[in-house]
């Protein structure tokens, strides 16, 4: 019988040390679960501690304060719908004048829709718009350059630049005429 009590007394000191293994894994677990949630409060609230040193600490703001004065601040341009396509022309503003665009030409099918894409570069002065594209642009027609094509768009040779070629029209930050096509200002 004293054989049983010392395999029981060592089965004793194993369970118990287990129990206080795992209650230690329980209190580290919870606490850390305790600071997770402290720092997402803190997050939320605009604030990030950052635990570099324990001497100091440094906040930081939330992502979408950077963004909150809206520096870059595009221009939306669109067609009205005809025979199942629409042009749309982004304005996206380097500084007050100048900067780059993007003109789509959306194409719906029965079986599906298609985008067409023309970029470049474009400049307002003295109340006009000036598109810029380089010389890989195809002014020509087909399918890379069906949108300059339909639009009628006659680009001219940049005096500055004899490689790019430039259109000029009337700028309106209400409504745009773009060779053979009205582009009004979606807000």
């Amino acid at each position: 019988m004293e054989g049983v009590k010392k395999g029981n007394k060592g089965l004793t000191i194993l369970v118990i040390v287990l129990l206080l293994a795992c209650i230690g894994m329980g209190g580290y677990i919870g606490y850390d679960k305790y600071n997770e949630a402290k720092e997402k409060k803190d997050v939320s609230a605009g604030t990030v501690w950052i635990d570099d040193d324990t001497t100091k600490k440094t906040t930081t703001e939330k992502t979408e304060d950077v963004f909150k004065d809206d520096t870059i601040k595009p221009l939306y341009f669109e067609t009205k719908q005809d025979n199942l396509s629409k042009y749309i022309l982004v304005l996206l503003p380097s500084d007050d004048n100048d900067g780059y665009f993007r003109l789509d030409k959306i194409i719906i099918y029965d079986t599906g829709s298609e985008i067409l894409s023309e970029d470049g570069y474009y400049k307002i002065k003295d109340n006009k718009l000036v598109f810029s594209v380089g010389p890989n642009a195809n002014l020509e027609g087909g399918r890379s350059g069906e949108i300059y094509h339909n639009l009628g768009i006659n680009f001219t040779t940049d005096s500055e630049n004899p490689s790019y070629k430039i259109y000029s029209t009337t700028y309106s930050a209400k409504e745009l005429t773009i060779g053979n096509k009205t582009f009004y200002n979606v807000k």
